[in-house]
């Protein structure tokens, strides 16, 4: 971890710390660095906008499931008590 740090190597090495200190900033390359990162913030916050919108949908299409075999059940029901109803007839 001390390697990956210009300070942390510096002090290792026991080098003069002014002259890492003092060395102009490149404020570009951290706007960039921020503009990346907040793109990929809007990128990951649209996909999670995406997932609760599938997850209100999900439930809406489980409901919706429970419902048609509510429905194929009290018909297989029925069909059955007709058959058996025609058959006692006969």
């Amino acid at each position: 971890m001390l390697e990956s740090n210009e300070v942390c190597r510096a002090i290792v090495q026991q080098c003069d710390l002014r002259q890492l200190i003092i060395r102009p900033v490149d404020t570009d390359e951290i706007h960039e660095e921020i503009d990346c990162l907040e793109r990929r913030h809007n990128v990951i916050d649209e996909k999670l906008e995406d997932l609760d919108s599938l997850k209100e949908e999900l439930s809406s299409l489980e409901e919706r499931k429970r419902e048609l075999e509510s429905e194929v059940r009290i018909s297989t029901i029925s069909s059955s008590l007709m058959r058996r109803c025609s058959t006692a007839r006969k």
